[in-house]
């Protein structure tokens, strides 16, 4: 969970959740994933926040489906999905594209860096390092000095290639020379 998340999420009541009977268990992960949609903060999830995660998710819906969007579930008619919509909605049977996007969303892991939030999901992580794996198996240095393996079932992918070294020797795999590996800092 992303810095600053923790505060947004506490700041959401249980009630709703326990009157969509969402199970206690779920109940951080909800939290969570409405605050992910929530961008402002406000407490409601407004038609510009819900295209930016549906752009975020792959679907590039108009301003118009979106109204549509959350039409489906906004029993206040204002315009805008509230948290308690919202546990309504993620505990609903009926199957929909805003249902399948906040579980969507809510497989995401979101990490704040330098240049702002970013999110992936565990299959990118997973893929990125079997690739790496595989890529790298018989290299040398990477296997020699611990990069690869990579555990694809852990976050060693973000260790592993924080010294920019296995991105290098990516660089060359796919366009050979591309990088003079004379120019890298290996460790020692």
């Amino acid at each position: 969970q992303a810095p600053g998340m923790a505060a947004a999420t506490a700041s959401l009541p249980d009630a709703p959740l326990t009157e969509a009977r969402i199970p206690e268990d779920k109940h951080a992960l909800v939290k969570a994933t409405f605050a992910r949609f929530d961008k402002d903060g406000s407490g409601q999830i407004a038609n510009w926040e819900l295209r930016e995660a549906m752009k975020a998710l792959g679907e590039d819906l108009t301003d118009d489906a979106c109204r549509a969007l959350i039409k489906e579930v906004d029993t206040d008619k204002d315009g805008e999905i509230c948290f308690a919509e919202f546990c309504t909605m993620f505990a609903s049977v009926s199957s929909n594209k805003l249902k399948a996007a906040a579980k969507k969303m809510a497989a995401l892991t979101a990490v704040e860096g330098v240049h702002g939030r970013h999110t992936y999901s565990e299959d990118e992580k997973v893929a990125f390092s079997e690739h790496f794996n595989n890529c790298f198996g018989e290299d040398e240095f990477c296997t020699s000095s611990g990069l690869i393996p990579i555990d694809p079932t852990s976050d060693e992918l973000f260790t592993h290639i924080g010294n920019g070294i296995i991105l290098c020797k990516l660089v060359n795999l796919a366009a050979r020379d591309t990088i003079d590996e004379r120019t890298v800092n290996f460790p020692k």
